[in-house]
């Protein structure tokens, strides 16, 4: 399943700069991405999947998992108070 999807663009001008990272919620979907897309065609451009080395998450991503992470621990809290 697909987690995130950060399209690079060009700090001047906004367009694409033609790549993208994909983040996926575990290994095995990203391991099944990188066997299946690999040399596929899209609109006629040969695409090029492989893994990236250091992945940084951007921002929002960052700030988005650090809220469901609070939320979560905040919930566990309440089911703790309650018992």
């Amino acid at each position: 399943e697909i987690d995130d999807v950060h399209l690079v663009r060009d700090a001047d001008t906004g367009k694409s700069r033609g790549f993208a990272f994909v983040k996926y919620e575990d290994a095995r979907s990203c391991v099944l991405a990188v066997d299946n897309l690999g040399g596929s065609c899209v609109l006629g451009r040969t695409l090029r999947v492989d893994h990236v080395e250091r992945y940084r998450l951007p921002k929002h991503v960052i700030a988005r998992e650090e809220k469901e992470a609070l939320e979560a621990e905040e919930e566990d809290e309440k089911k703790i108070g309650a018992a």
